[in-house]
């Protein structure tokens, strides 16, 4: 959720500043800027998407800018386009990689801003991030229905499991908005299943 809107919201500000602008999504996330693989973003396109979740738009990746030659092919793309700035957009991985970036790129005259979209909740330095209260609500709305529909039998069991790669804060914020929750397993909290 707002994925499409962060694109759109730094589309809509570089165009208000100056209509000249060009405004580029790379492809796949970091592996195009590694590959320099980009789209000039335009009112059609970025209209297109504007209100959606997800990034379809230009999708998304997890590769780790994490080596001096990817750090290279970073920098011939940011060159080759002619880059102010770059916008990094992302949770953990992609904030270190803007981390990274920024170090790298400020020889280069290029501002790297890291914009924390996660809906993991799991970025120590942010209270909230952009997509969790969403991701939230969705959750709790499933838990309801797999109460619903385990009451309704002899012995139901209903379980639900969210998403949260290494992070239980859906799971641990659902299970309390939701109140119907017996037991929630979360990463943070070894368990064994027997």
């Amino acid at each position: 959720p707002g994925g499409h809107n962060v694109i759109a919201g730094l589309y809509d500000a570089a165009k208000q500043a100056n209509p000249e602008s060009k405004v580029y999504g790379f492809l796949v996330g970091p592996d195009g800027i590694i590959e320099n693989e980009a789209v000039e973003l335009s009112d059609d396109l970025v209209n297109r998407y504007r209100n959606l979740g997800g990034f379809t738009m230009i999708k998304t990746g997890r590769t780790k800018i994490d080596s001096s030659e990817k750090m290279a092919l970073t920098r011939e793309t940011c060159r080759r386009l002619d880059l102010d700035a770059l916008v990094v957009v992302g949770g953990d991985d992609s904030n270190t990689n803007a981390a990274f970036l920024a170090q790298e790129m400020a020889a280069d005259g290029i501002q790297v801003i890291g914009v924390p979209k996660t809906i993991d909740n799991d970025l120590s330095f942010i209270q909230r991030s952009f997509g969790f209260e969403t991701a939230v609500a969705h959750a709790v709305q499933a838990v309801y229905s797999a109460h619903t529909e385990a009451s309704n039998s002899i012995n139901g069991i209903g379980l639900v499991k969210v998403m949260g790669r290494e992070s239980g804060f859906i799971a641990a914020h659902t299970a309390l908005a939701a109140g119907c929750v017996n037991f929630c397993l979360i990463p943070e909290v070894p368990f064994e299943l027997e």
